[in-house]
């Protein structure tokens, strides 16, 4: 029979703990060391918290093992912690947070994905219209050097009015730019400037294009003045119109009345403007001022000024809309990217440095064809300003004599109006000048402006003292270009009236 089952004896109970204390002794090795789960204990390579627990692990006796938290806290501080009121809910709660947190950073980068995805099609948008399109420009277009000072070529077609002249109305600005010192320098050259093209013959410079395309206009440019041309930007009539409508107008003042039919048939009082787009036109193209050649490029490059003016009112996302609006109007080399950049290196534009400039020289007929003569050593000077980056009207007053006894002036018509040939040299003549021949122009041109001719820079000074005697007309160096045997000699143009 069975009988009832006796518990352990005191021998079992001693025997059982140790081969307990074998297994979970034997796991806590040191670093490095070696399970034991059979004989012998590694107690003095495991960390107690007295000499006493140490000495009984070693006879195989472990009363308990407490596990390490992952807060350092001991055992007993971590069972008082997580059995608080609450605790489940915190943790819940900080769950949420941390899955709420990964939500909103995922929702932000969808957003910067959509929106640079959204501005790179926006920008391959707008440089797919501002691009030149069919342009052979490049490859006589010059890289600028990085943080150095770079020219950009600005052309426009003016157009014709209806019923107008069927003669061409380009316009060009050279633009010297120099981020560094937020310094601009405009100026403004003839469409009609007198050039070598490619066939070795002199042209306008508006043939050009149609001799060459855009690479034949940059190098005619570049080569008259003596500089590397990095951008080039291109507009035409339309182009300004949108412009002009896109900034609601341009403020200005005109320097002389407008009254030129072949501009067109509006009429624009002298003084401070606000010009709408037609009228713009009308200003830009006009060339019967008093003073043509000067007074015409004072008013295409303060336009061009007062537009640059208004398009840098905008900043930032505006900017970058009305860019998109110009883009299509306008077309350049430019990407959008160094468009803003380049407006952000000048705005506000008026704390700029702005200079202005025009190209001396002289207008005349040749073979029924208008063309503008520069003024090599004058035109040089200019240049030399412009390049060093000063003020190319900043020019010491030219010295003129107080005696011009023994001074000989030749006088020529070329301005068509009878009896002002004779009218000058009495007036040259009472200042105390000698008078030579008095007659017409030989070349039968029509000369809108007067010029006061020297080639020997020893009547320099004689022919600034002309100008001063008969209020009007300007120094020209004539060099190799014209042939006369006085000291001085005064081509009357259309724009010299007698003084009364």
């Amino acid at each position: 029979m069975f009988g009832k089952k006796k518990g352990f004896s005191a021998s079992q109970s001693k025997h059982t703990s140790r081969k307990m204390t074998s297994h979970i002794i034997g796991t806590h090795v040191a670093k490095g060391g070696t399970p034991r789960h059979s004989r012998g204990m590694n107690a003095s390579s495991v960390g107690f918290s007295s000499d006493r627990k140490k000495r009984r692990a070693a006879r195989g006796i472990v009363d308990h093992v407490t596990p390490q938290t992952a807060s350092g806290e001991n055992y007993r501080a971590y069972s008082r912690r997580v059995s608080k009121r609450g605790y489940i809910q915190s943790a819940q709660r900080k769950s949420g947070m941390r899955r709420a947190a990964v939500g909103v950073i995922s929702v932000i980068v969808i957003i910067a994905v959509a929106v640079g995805v959204g501005v790179t099609v926006f920008f391959n948008a707008s440089n797919s219209k501002l691009s030149l399109e069919h342009s052979n420009a490049s490859s006589a277009l010059t890289a600028a050097k990085e943080g150095s000072p770079y020219y950009v070529l600005a052309a426009a077609n003016l157009g014709s009015p209806k019923g107008g002249s069927n003669v061409s109305s380009e316009t060009y600005i050279l633009a010297r730019v120099d981020e560094s010192t937020r310094t601009l320098t405009l100026v403004s050259i003839p469409g009609n400037l007198a050039v070598s093209l490619s066939d070795g013959k002199t042209h306008p410079l508006y043939d050009a294009y149609g001799i060459g395309g855009d690479e034949a206009l940059v190098k005619a440019v570049s080569s008259f003045a003596g500089v590397g041309i990095s951008h080039l930007v291109k507009t035409n009539e339309e182009g300004i119109r949108s412009l002009v409508d896109l900034v609601g107008g341009i403020g200005m003042t005109l320097p002389e009345s407008v009254d030129d039919p072949y501009a067109g048939s509006i009429y624009l009082e002298a003084g401070e403007q606000v010009l709408d787009a037609e009228s713009s036109l009308v200003a830009l193209r006009a060339s019967n001022y008093a003073k043509s050649s000067e007074t015409q490029a004072s008013v295409r490059t303060s336009f061009a000024y007062a537009m640059a003016l208004r398009l840098l009112e905008a900043g930032g996302l505006d900017f970058a809309t009305e860019l998109d609006g110009i883009a299509g109007n306008v077309r350049t080399d430019l990407s959008s990217s160094q468009v803003i950049d380049l407006a952000n290196a000048f705005r506000p534009l008026g704390e700029a440095t702005v200079y202005t400039a025009y190209v001396p020289g002289s207008e005349s007929e040749q073979d029924g064809t208008a063309l503008f003569k520069a003024s090599d050593s004058q035109w040089k000077t200019v240049m030399e300003s412009v390049d060093a980056g000063a003020d190319p009207n900043a020019v010491e007053e030219a010295e003129t004599v107080s005696d011009p006894t023994g001074i000989k002036v030749e006088i020529r018509n070329g301005g068509g109006i009878t009896g002002v040939g004779a009218k000058m040299g009495e007036i040259l003549g009472n200042a105390g000048f000698t008078i030579g021949t008095i007659g017409n122009v030989t070349d039968a041109g029509t000369y809108n402006e007067t010029l006061v001719i020297y080639r020997d820079e020893a009547y320099k000074a004689a022919a600034n003292t002309i100008v001063k005697t008969i209020d009007g007309g300007r120094v020209v160096n004539g060099g190799d270009y014209y042939t006369f045997d006085a000291n001085v000699l005064v081509v009357i143009g259309k724009d010299w009236q007698p003084i009364q």
